[in-house]
């Protein structure tokens, strides 16, 4: 009888969990062979303008600076507990994760359009933290990993492609291409019509997750602007109905269905007009995952509540983790 190890039941849930909001999950497999830079065409979201907000309102786009790099330091915390059918529980308490990115508008593709590209500078595990040797190695296989994005002005990203370091496993990369949809969810698709201060937006966003279909529908309020920065106000609600789930790391003979998935969030992030990512944000999400899967011919059931706290800053080029 195939059975799942604790890293690996993990690793599965914080796929589904992950995922959903667009954060990496780099703790999936180990980077092993060779594997291509991929792309992708991604679909368009919906974006609806709830209110306009005060006068005066112009329209707000990013004005990307060619070639000018953004250093940035993402910090993740996340911890919750796994509940089982057989009435055992497993904590999941993860190290706290350090990565370093560096985000830069490589190519301006027509007079609305940019190519940027971010890079996978470190990334660190707490020492201290009982857990980090299980991940530690596969925390930092994600180094000098590129994600580069075609998005216009709006922050509407059309396009995705990974470069995938030397000696990428192609289970991990099975894994990030399952997940490319919700890569880009940390850019702020913004309204077509002139909105000011206390502006309210809302944009629903579907990605296919490992055969899994994720719906998020984020609220965004524009809290100050200025010429070359704004601040939001963002509010999550992500769900997922009743699915089978394909995960590349299961074992062979074990199948997965999610019976439900529900998650809420919130933040504060701060935008530089000339680049797409946050350079200032602190989040705080809560997910609940339902899952039935049957190992072998073992049926057994789980509930997996989490929290994930999430900052992300500014820091010099030549930051540590």
């Amino acid at each position: 009888m195939n059975r799942m190890t604790p890293m690996t039941r993990m690793t599965t849930t914080l796929a589904l969990l992950l995922a959903c909001f667009g954060i990496t999950a780099p703790v999936l497999a180990q980077i092993e062979t060779d594997a291509p830079a991929e792309k992708q065409d991604l679909p368009a979201p919906e974006i609806e303008l709830i209110s306009p907000g005060k006068a005066p309102r112009e329209e707000l786009r990013m004005s990307p600076s060619l070639n000018q790099t953004e250093h940035l330091q993402m910090i993740m915390e996340m911890t919750g507990e796994t509940a089982m059918s057989n009435g055992m529980s497993m904590p999941m308490d993860m190290p706290k994760m350090t990565m370093l990115m560096d985000t830069t508008a490589i190519r301006q593709i027509d007079n609305e359009t940019y190519e940027i590209e971010t890079v996978y500078v470190d990334i660190t595990s707490d020492p201290n933290h009982e857990m980090t040797p299980m991940f530690e190695g596969p925390f930092r296989s994600m180094k000098g990993m590129k994600l580069r994005t075609t998005s216009n002005t709006r922050g509407i990203v059309t396009k995705v492609e990974i470069a995938y370091p030397p000696g990428f496993d192609p289970t991990m990369q099975q894994q990030m291409e399952a997940m490319r949809q919700s890569l880009t969810q940390m850019m702020v698709p913004l309204p077509d019509q002139p909105i000011g201060v206390g502006a309210k937006w809302k944009v629903i966003t579907r990605a296919t997750i490992n055969s899994m279909t994720v719906e998020v529908a984020s609220t965004y309020e524009l809290l100050n602007r200025t010429k070359d920065s704004f601040k939001l106000r963002i509010s999550y609600d992500q769900t997922a109905a009743s699915q089978n789930v394909t995960l590349p790391q299961l074992p062979p003979g074990t199948t997965m269905k999610l019976n439900k998935m529900t998650g809420s969030g919130s933040a504060e992030s701060e935008f530089a007009t000339a680049t797409f990512l946050p350079i200032a944000s602190k989040l705080n999400m809560k997910n609940a995952v339902d899952m039935s899967m049957d190992m072998g011919g073992t049926p057994i059931d789980t509930t997996t509540d989490t929290d994930i706290a999430m900052t992300v800053e500014r820091v010099k080029p030549d930051a540590k983790p």
